[in-house]
C-alpha cells in the first residue's frame, strides 16, 4: 500500500512488521507541507527507508523537514564538559580515524532515553558497507502494546519507568550499581504518540531500570512480559545494510540494535539526529571526574 503527496511516496516494506520505503525528490527544496507529510510517514511507518544514495548535504537538508538536527560531540570524558567540535554528522565506523561504536554490539535502546528529553529520530547512511556487516534490528513499541491483552495495557498507562545511562551496551544498566554522577530519567512505560495518538510502549533491556511504585519482583515480572512483548520476533525489522540506504526511524516508538562485527568488516554509516534537545543541552557541565577512560555518545 502506498501513500502520497504530489511529490513525495512511501511503500510499506514488504514482509516487515512495520516500516515503508521512501521516494523523496533530492534535488529539489522542501516546503513546509512536505516537511509536514514527512513527519506524519515517519509516525505512521515508525521507519522510513530511502535507497539509490544522496550526498551528504542531501541529507543534511532532508533530516531538517523531520525536526531540529541536533549537534554531537564525538567522543567525551566521561563527566567532562560539553566536548569540543560538535558536528551535526557523526560516524559509525570502523575504517574512520573519527568513527565511533566501529564494531561494538549494542542491545536494543532508546537514544538517550536516560535524558528527560531523548531524541525524536535518528538517521543513518550507509557510506561503506563490506560484506558481513551485521544488519541493525528495530522493535516497535506501537506493536508490543498491541501485544499486550487489555488489563496490561490499561495498567501501563499509568505507569513510570526509571531510565539510567547506558554505558554498558551489552548488560542492563542498573540505577544501584552506577556511578550516582551518571544521567537518569523517568519516562511514562507507555504514552500516545504525538502526532498518531497510538499508544507505544517505552522500555528497553539496556537503560530501564524498574518501574517506579511496584515491589521489585512485581516490576520484574511486569517488564519481562513488556520485553517479550516488544522484542517478540515477529515485531522486529532487521535491515540489511547496501551502500546508499538512508534509515530515518522515531526514536519514540522504535528500539534499535546491533549484533558485534565479529569479522571486522569495513563499516561506515554517517548519523545525524533531529528533536527537541542536543544531549549536550541537558548534560551536566561540571560534576566530579573519577573515572578515567573514555566513553561513546550513545
Amino acid at each position: 500500500m502506498a501513500t502520497r503527496t504530489d511529490r513525495i511516496e512511501a511503500t510499506a516494506l514488504a514482509g516487515a512488521p512495520f516500516g515503508a520505503e521512501l521516494s523523496v525528490p533530492l534535488g529539489h527544496a522542501l516546503s513546509d507541507a512536505d516537511g509536514k507529510e514527512l513527519r506524519r510517514l515517519l509516525a505512521v511507518h515508525q521507519l522510513l527507508l530511502v535507497r539509490g544514495g544522496m550526498a551528504a548535504d542531501q541529507h543534511l537538508s532532508l533530516i531538517r523537514s523531520f525536526g531540529r538536527v541536533l549537534k554531537e560531540g564525538p567522543r567525551r570524558r566521561l563527566h567532562a564538559p560539553r566536548p569540543p567540535g560538535m558536528t551535526e554528522m557523526l560516524y559509525l565506523s570502523n575504517v574512520r580515524e573519527d568513527g565511533v561504536n566501529g564494531n561494538d554490539e549494542l542491545l536494543f535502546h532508546h537514544e538517550f532515553a536516560y535524558l528527560s528529553t531523548p531524541v525524536q529520530g535518528l538517521s543513518l547512511y550507509a557510506e561503506e558497507i563490506a560484506a558481513g556487516v551485521p544488519t541493525t534490528r528495530f522493535a516497535s513499541g506501537l506493536g508490543g502494546y498491541q501485544k499486550l491483552n487489555e488489563a496490561d495495557q490499561q495498567r501501563v498507562r499509568a505507569l513510570q519507568a526509571l531510565f539510567v545511562a547506558n554505558y554498558s551496551f551489552t548488560d542492563r544498566n542498573r540505577d544501584l550499581s552506577s556511578d550516582p554522577a551518571w544521567p537518569r530519567a523517568v519516562h511514562p512505560v507507555a504514552f500516545p504518540h504525538p502526532i498518531t495518538g497510538e499508544w507505544t510502549l517505552f522500555v528497553n533491556p539496556t537503560q530501564t531500570d524498574r518501574i517506579l511504585g511496584l515491589p521489585e519482583e512485581e516490576s520484574e515480572a511486569l517488564l519481562t512480559r513488556l520485553f517479550d512483548a516488544v522484542y517478540a520476533p515477529d515485531n522486529i525489522y532487521e535491515h540489511a545494510w547496501t551502500e546508499g540506504d538512508l534509515v530515518v526511524w522515531d526514536n519514540r516508538s522504535l528500539a534499535h540494535a546491533r549484533r558485534h562485527n565479529d569479522t571486522g568488516a569495513a563499516r561506515t554509516l554517517r548519523r545525524i539526529v533531529f528533536g527537541e534537545k542536543s544531549p549536550w543541552e541537558e548534560w551536566p557541565n561540571s560534576v566530579p571526574d573519577p573515572f578515567v577512560g573514555t566513553i561513546e555518545t550513545n
